[in-house]
């Protein structure tokens, strides 16, 4: 995993913890549990991205 890739999945990450504590506080009772899930779905969403999309094409100078 490049740095770019690591900072992009971390990010997904926690938009998605945000969105999940957003939907429904009780997800805060269960903080592991809340990661986890954020992370599942930061994978999940990069997954789909590449399937779809691909590979981030270099720079074109």
């Amino acid at each position: 995993m490049t740095r770019s890739e690591y900072d992009e999945m971390e990010a997904t990450a926690n938009v998605a913890m945000a969105g999940l504590l957003a939907g429904d506080e009780g997800w805060a009772a269960n903080p592991q549990h809340l990661a986890v899930k954020a992370f599942d779905i930061a994978e999940a969403f990069t997954a789909e991205k590449k399937k779809r999309i691909g590979e981030r094409p270099e720079w074109n100078d």
